[in-house]
């Protein structure tokens, strides 16, 4: 029987396992994980020592990324009875720019690192800022009310393979690396981070930086919006109703307050309902219901906007008669999206199953942009991909991915039997390892791309399978003549979007001659 572990998000096919079964397919996919963390903090904290690193900076939402934070860390927080929260200064920018893979890999680690040992009381991610020479001086706190750390031991937290509690019976398990890779990350990007705490009265750090904003970031996407001549009301936390009514000015929709069960007089009925930061579910299920107990409001849609939401508080706005449920860091874009969703003509009442979230709004725009599905290939022509990897283990899972992606796939172990391979044979993909005795991929692609006269095209389409997963890296790659890179080990999805991207290109190719010239675009679509 087909099944997802909801534990671990795999999906097992044509099994069906037992609750042992189960049990231990987890407990390899935990260990494994806690393995690979292993690995990367030491190759991290070894390309940053040796200065084998590079900073990516692209421009990213800071307030998005903290939101997926703290829901990333929400259900270990709830299994342990801890209180999880997002606090945001509402007056700063969302976009900055900055390298947004290693900033959240610093907060994430803090705010982790708070979580495991915190035992009772909350953890509380923080946002403030303040601009300051053309950027923003930014501060990331992250406080919990854990066990905190002893003065003696205070000024060595950022040591490498440092333990708080480094006692034989230590509860807690980890590298010590990990706040030392934060700290040497946070200085590289001419930031810092520092950590204030006291025995048994929790600890609380502090992560520094400047970054240039991009404010108007969100302005496009939402001037595209379709609410031209709606009327929003907004409930709740008066905090957030400057920038609501900001974002719903720019798609042209007129935003109004709603107070007790009157509309103001200047104002006739409303369109949407808003409603902000109701602080306990209680509460939020009373505002909604004045909400549709006011004339001027009664048969408008709900949308529910709060930063630091409860388990179970999307079903039960559901039943309560709401719309929409966003959680999480403000986002005005993704209000306007909402409002457009739920204004639109619907049968039947609102439902958990009709519910729009962040989820599922991100879920359509991911579907929006998604190529179409790769179609089996037919008796005219089948997909041939080459795996070159002189690991076994990569070999099969390699296969057994593509195959699901009816591809006929071949094996090569080094760059020399790939070389030769594509000389006799024709591919649409090669799959190319990059570390490799006898002939690397890096010697195997340019031998490939500096042939005439071979059966596959000089311009086949290169993927890097490479365990490195630096900038430095990946513009390696890609200077040797390969298309794309996927960073070991891959992940299904990342290894089914970059395999049907380059075979619909392959698909949509000019059918030419082995010996033509082709124009060689290279790029990469999987950021690792």
């Amino acid at each position: 029987k087909n099944g997802v572990s909801r534990s671990t998000g795999f999906e097992f096919k044509g099994y069906s396992l037992d609750d042992k079964q189960r049990q231990q397919v987890n407990t390899i996919v935990h260990s494994g994980r806690a393995l690979l963390q292993i690995i990367n903090d030491i190759l991290d904290f070894s390309k940053i020592e040796s200065g084998k690193f590079d900073l990516d900076p692209k421009p990213f939402d800071l307030k998005m990324c903290l939101g997926d934070i703290v829901e990333l860390l929400r259900p270990s927080a709830n299994a342990k009875s801890l209180g999880i929260s997002l606090e945001i200064d509402p007056a700063l920018p969302r976009t900055y720019i900055g390298d947004a893979g290693r900033i959240r890999q610093i907060a994430m680690n803090l705010a982790g690192n708070a979580v495991k040992f915190t035992d009772a009381g909350s953890v509380t991610l923080r946002l403030t800022g303040a601009p300051e020479d053309n950027r923003f001086a930014l501060t990331i706190e992250i406080v919990d009310t854990g066990i905190g750390i002893p003065a003696e031991k205070l000024a060595d937290v950022f040591e490498k393979f440092s333990q708080v509690d480094n006692t034989g019976a230590r509860r807690h398990e980890g590298t010590g690396l990990g706040l030392s890779i934060s700290q040497l990350l946070a200085r590289r990007m001419d930031g810092d981070i520092s950590a204030a705490s006291e025995l048994g009265q929790g600890s609380t750090f502090s992560f520094r930086l400047k970054l240039p904003a991009v404010a108007e970031a969100p302005r496009a996407v939402i001037e595209k919006a379709s609410l031209a001549g709606k009327a929003v009301a907004l409930v709740g936390d008066v905090g957030q109703f400057d920038v609501a009514a900001t974002a719903l000015r720019l798609a042209s929709a007129a935003a109004w307050p709603l107070l007790g069960a009157a509309a103001p007089a200047t104002h006739g009925s409303a369109d949407a309902v808003v409603i902000f930061d109701v602080s306990a579910s209680d509460d939020l299920i009373e505002a909604i219901t004045s909400a549709r107990a006011a004339p001027h409001s009664a048969d408008a849609p709900i949308v529910v906007c709060v930063t630091n939401g409860a388990p179970g508080d999307a079903r039960l706005v559901a039943d309560a008669g709401a719309h929409a449920y966003l959680c999480g860091a403000f986002d005005g874009a993704q209000l306007v999206k909402a409002l457009e969703r739920v204004l639109q003509p619907k049968q039947g009442a609102p439902g958990a199953n009709d519910l729009v979230t962040r989820h599922s709004l991100a879920e359509s725009a991911a579907r929006e942009i998604e190529p179409p599905p790769l179609k089996p290939p037919h008796s005219a022509r089948g997909y041939k991909v080459l795996v070159v990897d002189d690991s076994m283990v990569n070999q099969e899972v390699a296969k057994e991915f593509l195959e699901e992606l009816f591809c006929e796939v071949s094996i090569a172990a080094n760059g020399e039997e790939a070389v030769a391979a594509t000389a006799k044979h024709r591919y649409d993909l090669v799959m190319m390892d990059c570390q490799m005795p006898v002939m690397d991929g890096f010697q195997a692609t340019a031998a490939i791309r500096g042939r005439i006269g071979a059966a596959t095209s000089a311009n086949v389409p290169i993927v890097a399978l490479t365990a490195n997963a630096f900038v430095s890296d990946r513009e390696k790659c890609l200077a040797s003549g390969m298309s794309d890179f996927l960073s070991k080990p891959f992940m299904p999805a990342d290894f089914e979007r970059v395999v049907k991207h380059w075979l619909e290109v392959e698909q949509r190719r000019p059918a030419i001659g082995a010996n033509a010239t082709e124009s060689f675009n290279p790029i990469y679509t999987v950021a690792c």
